[in-house]
């Protein structure tokens, strides 16, 4: 799914303006345990449809056929064992209430947590410390893997050229992350930092106060998502 570009544009604009990319994220590991334990049903897949559209305005595009085919696999696999109250007959095969929320529960869930995950992860995280740089490379270097789908061809009919297809997406990526580094790496010419770092400094004490509104919005926004996750746990315990 896929958002008009000027709205895709307006969202952006506006996450950027609420929350820092480091602090989204922060917020959404403290958010993880709620939406792990949360056992009621209904309340699960309203939090996981409201994850989905957060990731989608933060991001623009995300792919939601695949976690649609997820919780549909993880649903036909719970019913092969049935327990509980029987729905419906198809033959031999039979439909248990028990099963059938089992398994949604298990799908919604891991569906959500994608959602959660494409919500924390953007081009602008930063976290301190040098684990802080490991997960932020391994959570770019996933996100590029998962952003497009591999085109198998015909030569995927065998399986050397699965392989070959896969190795080639992982080189890909390996050297499009390696690029870029090196783009990041480069530095212009001295006086044009000069003056950059000049405006910049100028520019300091007049937007102290903005900086300081921008915070408090910022860290307000962080604690919403992780009180309400935890309100809804509480409340259906």
């Amino acid at each position: 799914m896929k958002l008009p570009q000027p709205l895709a544009l307006a969202c952006s604009r506006f996450w950027s303006w609420l929350i820092s990319p480091s602090l989204l994220f922060f917020a959404v590991m403290v958010s993880f345990p709620a939406f792990l334990f949360q056992k009621n049903l209904l309340v699960l897949v309203a939090e996981a449809t409201t994850f989905f559209f957060l990731a989608l305005t933060r991001r623009g595009r995300l792919r939601i056929l695949p976690s649609l085919l997820m919780i549909f696999g993880i649903v036909i696999f719970a019913l092969l064992s049935p327990h509980g109250e029987v729905v419906a007959r198809l033959g031999n095969f039979t439909v248990t209430r028990g099963a059938l929320e089992a398994g949604l529960a298990r799908g919604v869930t891991l569906a959500g947590m994608v959602f959660l995950s494409q919500l924390a992860l953007s081009p602008g995280l930063s976290l301190p410390g040098r684990a802080g740089n490991f997960l932020v490379d391994m959570f770019a270097v996933l996100d590029r893997l998962a952003s497009e789908p591999i085109a198998f061809g015909e030569d995927s009919k065998k399986l050397k050229g699965i392989f070959t297809l896969l190795d080639a997406r992982l080189y890909q990526v390996y050297w499009n992350e390696e690029n870029s580094g090196r783009n990041e790496g480069c530095v212009g010419d001295d006086n044009g930092d000069s003056k950059d770092v000049l405006v910049n400094s100028a520019k300091e004490p007049h937007n102290e106060q903005k900086l300081n509104r921008g915070s408090f919005r910022e860290i307000l926004t962080a604690i919403l998502l992780p009180c309400i996750l935890y309100f809804l746990l509480w409340k259906s315990i």
